[in-house]
């Protein structure tokens, strides 16, 4: 196992764990809260993310989930690359 696939696979689960956490954490108001109630789901996921205080951590986990996955596939995203677009004359 290479070093870019030790980062990348640390990124990815660190970034899948913490967006669990943060969706757990979502859940747990929601019941809480008592429903939906006359929001839609995608608007009370927004105001829940709000009140919880929780948008940074969230998003990093976000990031940490692309960052992952750039670093486990670089390779193989440069190996297509310059297969498919570097002229070979």
């Amino acid at each position: 196992m290479k070093r870019s696939d030790f980062i990348g696979a640390t990124f990815f689960i660190s970034g899948v764990l913490l967006f669990a956490l943060m969706r757990l954490a979502m859940a747990n108001y929601f019941t809480e809260r008592g429903g939906f109630g006359e929001f839609s789901p995608s608007d009370l996921d927004e105001l829940v993310r709000h009140e919880l205080m929780i948008e940074f951590p969230y998003n990093v986990s976000l990031v940490f989930i692309v960052l992952g996955l750039i670093f486990l596939f670089f390779q193989d995203v440069k190996r297509l690359f310059t297969r498919l677009f570097v002229d070979e004359t």
